[in-house]
């Protein structure tokens, strides 16, 4: 679990009724990695940002499907927050995502490698609790949602030390998706 009451619902009727901060109730993020590794896109490129990645609007839909059919159905979508990509040092745009990577901001609470404007930072990572994710057991490097800023190639990680970094949008790297209920 990550925070209580942070990321904005799509609908704030997302429950049945209104809520009073139009937040979803619980974000959540995989404690570890899948141990099968995907690229954020086919090709070595980052244009159209999250929105238009493979791992958006393929990947996440597979991701959500080996959850329980109770949480499955439990999801609430919320609204991410993303830079535009494509060799952009600005820039954001928000869509809907049941299922998510989180962006640099949002782990580390700064921006090193992307733009600014992509959320604030999770109070489970705020806490000081560890960046570091495994796949079989081993540290391991993890994508975000954050397309490096100035780059038209790349998107933001998390390499196996917990450090922020960046690189090749068709690398395979390690999924560790959030979703809210």
């Amino acid at each position: 679990m990550l925070v209580f009451n942070h990321d904005t619902l799509t609908t704030s009727t997302a429950y049945g009724a209104t809520t009073k901060t139009g937040k979803a109730g619980i974000t959540f993020q995989m404690h570890d990695l899948f141990a099968t590794t995907y690229v954020m896109n086919s090709s070595n490129t980052n244009s159209g940002g999250w929105k238009s990645s493979a791992m958006r609007t393929s990947t996440m839909a597979t991701m959500k499907g080996y959850l329980p059919a109770a949480w499955q159905t439990a999801i609430k979508p919320v609204n991410k927050v993303s830079g535009t990509g494509g060799g952009s040092s600005s820039g954001t745009e928000t869509v809907s995502d049941s299922c998510f990577l989180l962006a640099e901001i949002e782990i580390f609470g700064s921006t090193t490698y992307s733009v600014s404007g992509e959320g604030t930072q999770y109070a489970y990572y705020k806490a000081g609790n560890s960046k570091v994710k495994n796949k079989g057991g081993s540290a391991n490097i993890w994508w975000e949602r954050s397309p490096s800023s100035g780059y038209s190639n790349n998107f933001c990680r998390v390499i196996s030390s917990g450090a922020a970094d960046f690189h090749n949008a068709s690398f395979s790297l390690g999924v560790a998706f959030g979703f809210c209920v």
